[in-house]
């Protein structure tokens, strides 16, 4: 079985956050609305036909929700390409290509705004998967870590997730894989015991060659 190395995009791997809150504040002002940065946080992780439902069941705004979630992805894509990746994101990706692993992100953004992402930041090269928010059921489920799991063939005992959301942590927990929540500022979720908090990607390159020991070391024992 081989390794994997799966990580969300939007607030992990793209330095995005402060986009995406603008994003929703343009949104609900759009309908005289005032965003709350609570409400945002609870908002972070499902996908965006998910995320706009509950803004419209919660506000009771009018129109149809494909409507609805055709001006929320018009305002997105008008921002989305100023994001950079995360501090020390680029290099571990690479480090983690270099050792063997396999490198999927598994978010709940769309398979080509992704990939226009990864394209404009040099990171598509590097990616062997993409888990979009249309290929299965969305998180907190664990079927899109089970999907990259599957797809790559990677073991959950060699494998790790990286996330920034409590959705997305206990979609990557469900799917048994380690996991670590990124935060590049406070803390604003409750994360669970077993999940290793980072605020810097390069925190995780004592845990690749950690990974392909604890590897060698079951095939010497088969």
């Amino acid at each position: 079985m081989n390794r994997g190395f799966f990580c969300d995009l939007d607030g992990t791997l793209a330095d995005n956050m402060e986009i995406m809150f603008s994003v929703y504040q343009e949104f609900l002002r759009g309908f005289y609305l005032s965003p709350t940065p609570e409400e945002f946080a609870l908002l972070n992780g499902p996908p965006l036909p998910q995320v706009v439902s509950v803004l419209k069941e919660r506000h009771g705004l009018g129109g149809s929700l494909e409507g609805l979630v055709k001006t929320y992805q018009e305002i997105l894509d008008a921002s989305y390409m100023r994001a950079k990746p995360s501090p020390g994101a680029s290099e571990i990706l690479e480090a983690a290509k270099r050792s063997g692993m396999f490198i999927a992100i598994v978010t709940s953004s769309s398979y080509q705004r992704t990939l226009a992402w990864l394209d404009r930041n040099g990171l598509e090269s590097v990616i062997d998967l993409i888990v979009s928010g249309g290929d299965c059921e969305g998180k907190p489920s664990p079927e899109p870590y089970k999907m990259a799991l599957a797809k790559l063939r990677c073991s959950a005992e060699q494998s790790i997730a990286v996330e920034d959301s409590l959705q997305g942590i206990q979609s990557a927990l469900s799917a048994q894989l380690r996991t670590f929540c990124y935060s590049s500022g406070p803390l604003r979720i409750a994360v669970p015991k077993t999940v290793s908090t980072i605020t810097h990607f390069g925190e995780l390159a004592t845990f690749i060659p950690q990974l392909a020991d604890r590897r060698d070391a079951a095939a010497s024992n088969v």
